[in-house]
């Protein structure tokens, strides 16, 4: 199995029913903050996704998969389309990407992403099946 990063929406309305989660259906670990009164902070979390096929999550318009598959893959290992299509997407959710250029990796981008959404989170405390 591979592992990957995504970013996913929230679902859910937050009853017993309908928890608020994200739209996976296959092994993952998420980040989602809360607001004091247990609402997601935002519509969006960031995912490690562990799978063998990913296409499907790759086809969902709205799922926004990170390039690369290490965290150690330098952006300018990553074709520029795959790049600019996360660029634009964490951009257009507040993440600021300042500093980060063609030398940055896959990392340094995965840890702005969790500033953006609590920096007391630990994405290294992720854990998927491998």
């Amino acid at each position: 199995m591979t592992r990957r990063w995504f970013i996913v929406p929230v679902i859910g309305t937050g009853t017993k029913g309908d928890p608020y989660r994200v739209k996976l259906s296959i092994a993952h670990s998420a980040l989602i903050p809360s607001n004091p009164d247990g609402t997601p902070r935002f519509n969006w979390a960031l995912c490690l996704v562990s799978a063998m096929d990913f296409a499907a999550l790759d086809a969902d318009v709205e799922v926004e998969p990170f390039p690369g598959v290490s965290l150690d893959d330098q952006l300018s290992s990553i074709p520029a389309a795959a790049r600019n299509r996360i660029q634009t997407a964490l951009i257009n959710r507040g993440v600021d990407l300042t500093g980060i250029d063609l030398n940055s990796t896959v990392r340094d981008v995965v840890e702005r992403v969790v500033e953006r959404l609590d920096a007391r989170l630990d994405h290294r405390k992720m854990q998927v099946p491998e």
